[in-house]
């Protein structure tokens, strides 16, 4: 889409790009999304504050049970994570690959 416009310095007509803007909705779905996930993990481990008995590997001891559901949340978020940036850089290298076939089919 273009716009026309009158120069008043040289009396000529000049198009110029419009570019639409999508401002969004102004909301981080994601960051709401999160925010409520971790009030929810906080309400539960605080309604359950009873020391638990824990085995796991070589640890062994009684521990709250909300230390070790945050505990739990904190270390699945991280190993989530952590996939996730592995997965995002495989992707990116094989699209890399595919874009340079396509780069090299297109020169012979």
């Amino acid at each position: 889409m273009t716009d026309e416009y009158e120069s008043p310095d040289f009396g000529e007509s000049t198009e110029l790009p419009v570019h639409d803007v999508d401002p969004g909705s102004g909301i981080a779905w994601g960051v709401i999304l999160l925010f409520v996930g971790i009030g929810l993990v906080v309400v539960f481990a605080v309604q359950n504050t009873t020391t638990v008995p824990v085995k796991f590997l070589w640890l062994e001891g009684n521990f709250p049970l909300s230390i070790v559901i945050l505990t739990t949340a904190v270390v699945a978020f991280f190993l989530g994570e952590l996939l996730a940036l592995v997965y995002r850089r495989r992707r990116r290298e094989r699209l890399a690959e595919k874009e340079e076939l396509r780069r090299l089919k297109g020169e012979s």
